[in-house]
């Protein structure tokens, strides 16, 4: 795997200055197989909603690097953005199962991988996806919001499955005995929690994604509402670096 570099806790190198397309096909004309030129190119075509085009470079470059995990999140994204859902699931499957093979170190050390982006508004979304539902606060999916300015927002939304809303919902026979709850919410840095929604197992990713959008868009309201003074949900995972970028 090439050398590259680690963003601290979430994504910030993809609202960088935009790599130029004519510089990095120039740098394929004179080699074809420049892996730079090729993640460049790729991640232009992406910031241009060239999705077709950028899985293209990817591919190509995956032919250089077939065991770059990174760029299997990179064309996960891509998939995903082209309409390609079914595509997308059995590269997440194929991910998983690299990283439970645990052959590859690094991979094997990460929490999370960089699933999805996608746009709402001047927002742009970064989803981390979870490989594994860990602790009391479990979270499967992470949304990540930035302004067009490239700052963090003052709230983020999970999808988690915590023990006490499992234990909650088993009860009351919301869930099989062999089933998980889930539930989406948002989590503000003044302390205040909101519940969007609960689920009997888990739920479509593309669903929640919606209803993420439909929240940033003030068309989807909260069932429920507190405010602590401090953000408690408890998911230090992802205080770690974040699946690096490259660039």
């Amino acid at each position: 795997m090439r050398a590259i570099l680690i963003i601290p806790f979430l994504v910030a190198s993809l609202l960088a200055e935009e790599p130029a397309k004519t510089e990095a096909k120039q740098a394929l004309k004179e080699n074809p197989n420049d892996p730079g030129a090729l993640y460049n190119l790729g991640l232009a075509c992406y910031l241009s909603d060239e999705y077709t085009e950028a899985i293209q470079a990817w591919e190509r470059l995956e032919k250089l690097e077939p065991g770059d995990w990174q760029l299997q999140a990179k064309l996960i994204q891509a998939y995903w953005a082209a309409g390609k859902e079914k595509d997308a699931a059995k590269r997440i499957e194929a991910l998983r199962k690299a990283r439970a093979a645990g052959s590859d170190t690094d991979l094997s050390e990460q929490k999370f991988f960089i699933r999805d982006q996608f746009v709402v508004g001047k927002v742009r979304v970064f989803t981390l996806e979870y490989f594994e539902l860990e602790g009391d606060h479990a979270l499967l999916w992470k949304f990540l919001p930035r302004d067009g300015d490239n700052k963090v927002l003052d709230r983020h939304f999970s999808l988690g499955s915590y023990a006490m809303t499992n234990e909650l919902m088993h009860a009351n026979g919301k869930v099989g005995p062999n089933e998980r709850g889930f539930h989406l919410d948002s989590y503000h840095t003044n302390g205040t929690h909101q519940t969007f929604g609960f689920y009997s197992g888990q739920p479509d990713y593309g669903v929640v994604r919606k209803q993420v959008t439909q929240i940033l868009e003030n068309k989807l309201e909260s069932i429920s509402s507190t405010t602590t003074g401090e953000n408690r949900e408890d998911d230090a995972t992802d205080k770690q670096p974040a699946a690096p970028e490259k660039k």
